[in-house]
């Protein structure tokens, strides 16, 4: 099992702060779209945010994720969206195999398999037209 806030915390300091040149504001926004995803999933799994594994983190789970944030909290589909954005950005980072290589947190791709694919259905399903 692979815990999730190493890879989150790698992913917004390096990959988005300074391979890509995010700035503060898109920083700030993905690292409120993860609190949000680890809040809602510690409650659906029981456990605590902390506790959360990348291999936790599915397809379902994150299309249910983004049902609650319409349902419950009452968001557009641009705000969900932007939400989801910062979801696929974090696995394509961890799933490419340049990524991957580059971080020296993780040298093995044991987990890439288990990654490749899942996000295809969330995405056909969920991604609309901003309103």
């Amino acid at each position: 099992m692979t815990p999730i806030a190493p890879l989150i915390e790698t992913f917004l300091r390096e990959a988005l702060a300074r391979q890509r040149g995010a700035s503060r504001h898109t920083q700030d926004s993905y690292a409120q779209s993860f609190q949000l995803l680890f809040e809602f999933a510690a409650r659906r799994l029981k456990v605590s945010p902390s506790a959360l594994t990348l291999e936790q983190i599915d397809a379902g789970l994150v299309s249910t994720f983004l049902e609650y944030l319409e349902d419950k909290r009452k968001n557009a589909a641009v705000t969900r969206n932007v939400r989801l954005a910062a979801i696929k950005s974090f696995f394509r980072v961890w799933t490419s195999p340049d990524s991957v290589e580059s971080h020296s947190l993780y040298p093995c791709r044991s987990f890439v398999p288990c990654l490749e694919g899942r996000w295809a259905d969330v995405a056909e399903a969920r991604v609309s037209p901003a309103e």
